[in-house]
């Protein structure tokens, strides 16, 4: 927090952020909304400010009332530090919780400080994004799902929708491990949240948004570095999904793995398949790593500690820097800091598949009942 919003001491560590540019998307269109426009606060629009090449707002309506009217009250750089406050202060519970409830595992304060010093999170905290509300209500429900809470564990998944919707990939799965309550509920309270807000034209650029992601053919970091590195084209890489996405299916029915094992393996998927990934998009593994160290989903091998190690340390950013890159590294370097992660957390996946511990039938059985 300190080098990314005052010394700037880590940034050669990093490619290049433009500060702002991501957090003022919800104060803009919070702001629009007020002034009679729409919930975008495009450059036709009012807005909260103009600056740092900050794009049309693209979250869900709800959030961005939610959020950008409290923040608006205020002037834009001063809410920005105030976002940053309360980024700090999720951080900070995130960890508090995980000590209260695994307070008697041995592994528990490696897992707390490896969640901390994930190199990932400079992206986001430099950027004021919001995908920290994503990681910490993503940590609530695993919370739940452990503790067999179907109820909260289905108004924390519905949160982490409202948030980014990526959280849909998960819905599946969880049907196939009955958690039926969880995922209707979810499912429901994201409808109600929604419909009301596409029916408007000043808010129905959610839905539309949605749609053009899915039609997206133009792939950042993950998905551009493959297309760069291994020279195909990126439409190659989304028939290998739709097959992979088959695979993870196969994978949960026939080894039933234990959840964490199966929400993993899906946070992976996104993170590797979904054209839109950018570096912060990875702080998600931050919160997900404690769960796999903590809980006996897998066994721990040799090859899953350098997995999580390399993906706790930096990208070689700092070499492509001090042999003379600029900040904003060109195409092909960009493109190998890109494969670097990619690489790690494809053996990481690996070490999930291979090393999953499969749960009883009569164990599953239990649960329900539990539920």
């Amino acid at each position: 927090y300190i080098s990314a919003h005052f010394t700037q001491t880590l940034d050669p560590f990093f490619n290049n952020i433009t500060k702002g540019q991501d957090f003022f998307q919800i104060p803009n269109g919070a702001y629009s909304f007020i002034n009679g426009a729409t919930l975008q606060g495009t450059n036709d629009e009012p807005r909260f400010i103009n600056c740092c090449g900050v794009n049309p707002n693209v979250y869900h309506p709800l959030l961005t009332l939610a959020i950008g009217f409290p923040l608006i009250a205020f002037p834009p750089w001063t809410a920005f530090g105030i976002w940053v406050g309360i980024h700090l202060i999720l951080t900070t519970s995130l960890v508090v919780i995980l000590l209260n409830i695994y307070g008697k595992n041995k592994y528990v304060y490696l897992a707390a400080s490896l969640y901390l010093l994930n190199s990932y999170h400079y992206y986001e905290i430099k950027h004021t994004q919001y995908h920290g509300l994503l990681s910490f209500f993503f940590f609530l429900m695993l919370i739940s799902f452990e503790k067999k809470r179907e109820f909260s564990a289905g108004i924390f998944y519905y949160l982490t929708l409202l948030v980014k919707p990526i959280g849909f990939l998960w819905f599946i799965p969880l049907l196939i491990y009955r958690k039926y309550k969880s995922t209707i509920l979810a499912g429901f309270l994201f409808l109600i949240s929604t419909i009301p807000f596409i029916l408007k034209p000043w808010g129905n650029y959610y839905w539309t948004n949605l749609v053009s992601v899915m039609g997206h053919t133009r792939p950042t970091y993950n998905l551009a570095a493959l297309s760069v590195i291994l020279q195909v084209e990126p439409m190659f890489f989304y028939s290998l999904a739709k097959v992979f996405a088959i695979f993870l299916i196969a994978f949960q029915l026939l080894k039933k793995p234990k959840l964490i094992a199966v929400i993993s393996v899906w946070v992976i998927f996104q993170l590797i398949f979904y054209v839109l990934v950018f570096e912060y998009h990875y702080t998600i593994l931050a919160t997900l790593i404690p769960f796999l160290i903590l809980t006996k989903a897998l066994k721990k091998t040799l090859i899953f500690w350098l997995a999580v190690i390399m993906l706790t340390l930096p990208t070689p950013v700092i070499i492509l820097h001090l042999t003379g890159s600029p900040q904003i590294l060109p195409p092909i370097e960009y493109s190998m800091t890109a494969i670097w992660s990619i690489f790690w957390l494809t053996l990481l996946l690996i070490t999930i598949l291979k090393n999953s511990k499969s749960v009883s039938p009569m164990k599953m059985a239990l649960d329900d009942r539990l539920i």
